[in-house]
C-alpha cells in the first residue's frame, strides 16, 4: 500500500497528488499511535523510507508551485 501511494507522488494531476499525500498522512499517523517497533520508531516511517517515498516527498518540496 505505501508503496502505490508513493507512486502516486510522481503524477502530474494535483487531485491524485492530494489523495495520496493524505493516504500517506494517514498511514503515518497510525503507525505512530499502534505499529511502534522496539526502538520505539515507527515502522511504517521505516518503509516509507525503504521504498524511496521520502526522496520523493523532498522532491515534491523543491516543486515550482510549493
Amino acid at each position: 500500500m505505501i508503496q502505490a501511494l508513493g507512486g502516486m507522488l510522481k503524477v502530474n494531476d494535483v487531485r491524485m497528488l492530494a489523495v495520496a499525500l493524505e493516504g500517506l498522512d494517514n498511514i503515518l499517523s497510525c503507525g505512530q499511535k499502534h505499529f511502534l517497533n522496539e526502538n520505539s520508531e515507527n515502522r511504517f516511517s521505516i518503509v516509507v523510507e525503504e521504498v524511496g517515498c521520502l526522496d520523493d516527498l523532498e522532491n515534491l518540496q523543491q516543486h515550482p508551485n510549493h
